[in-house]
């Protein structure tokens, strides 16, 4: 149980999406979820004949139609240093900060909570789920968590935009949630969750910050062989999928990017963000 936080609330919020009004609610660790009907989109990118070392192909491709048959809570932030530590009773591994440009840009202890949950294994994101599943006020409110699977997070990456894998300027990068500031040539530090805008179902930091944990097993040629509902990854593998951007990277480096590395493996320039199910 968690001291001095309520019982989860309903907020409505309006949702620029096919003028749909959604919902979020709070839950009883504070963090807050954003309600993500079901849909179909193309999930991927069209196969341009581009290169990639490790595997000879583009790693977003091919591209492919996706149906999500069933509605979602999907963190509206990534999960938080706080957020971590009241679930888990100590905070995550290493520092927030790492790597060129962190320096000048370290964390301050005022605002450490509010940063992105980072140096995070998949193996204790997943134990987070768990725990949080298991507080009382969320078994109550019958809430389950897990982390998302790519095609669902690549679903509320783009937020209704069918769109290739491009990056966008000016007012437009306004709109989607996309901010220059998350990359620059040099390296910018993270940033506390939420410092930019929304996309347009109300999800901060899809496209930069940190990159996030997937459920899924990694395979290269998965796109290809993907049933059409609610695809959930290989039955097996070595590498787990890791999806989004790091504050590492320049502007043109922030889209829907598709990466994996071992499922033990802790990053400071990777976090995660939950899935709440309702109705256990």
């Amino acid at each position: 149980m968690v001291d001095g936080i309520g019982v989860a609330r309903e907020v409505k919020e309006g949702m620029r999406s096919r003028g749909d009004v959604r919902h979020s609610i709070t839950n009883s660790v504070g963090m807050r979820l954003v309600r993500v009907g079901a849909g179909e989109f193309v999930m991927g990118l069209p196969d341009a004949g581009e290169k990639v070392p490790e595997t000879g192909a583009l790693a977003e491709v091919c591209e492919h139609r996706v149906r999500i048959t069933r509605g979602f809570l999907l963190g509206a932030f990534e999960v938080t240093r706080g957020e971590y530590r009241r679930v888990m009773g100590e905070g995550p591994g290493g520092d927030t900060d790492a790597g060129d440009g962190a320096e000048e840009g370290k964390s301050k202890e005022d605002g450490a909570s509010e940063m992105p949950a980072a140096n995070v294994s998949w193996v204790e994101a997943v134990e987070f789920c768990r725990r949080l599943s298991g507080l009382a006020e969320e078994k109550g409110a019958g809430r389950q968590y897990r982390l998302p699977t790519e095609a669902e997070w690549e679903y509320a990456c783009r937020a209704g935009s069918m769109k290739p894998f491009v990056v966008p300027e000016g007012e437009e990068a306004d709109a989607m949630g996309f901010n220059m500031r998350y990359g620059s040539a040099r390296g910018l530090p993270v940033t506390k969750v939420g410092s930019y805008p929304a996309n347009a179902f109300g999800l901060y930091d899809m496209r930069g910050n940190v990159f996030e944990w997937c459920g899924d097993w990694c395979g290269w040629d998965y796109y290809r062989r993907s049933p059409r509902d609610d695809p959930q990854g290989p039955s097996s593998g070595v590498w787990k999928v890791v999806r989004g951007a790091d504050w590492r990277f320049t502007s043109m480096g922030c889209h829907y990017n598709r990466a994996d590395t071992e499922p033990w493996r802790k990053s400071p320039f990777i976090g995660f963000r939950v899935v709440g199910e309702e109705g256990w």
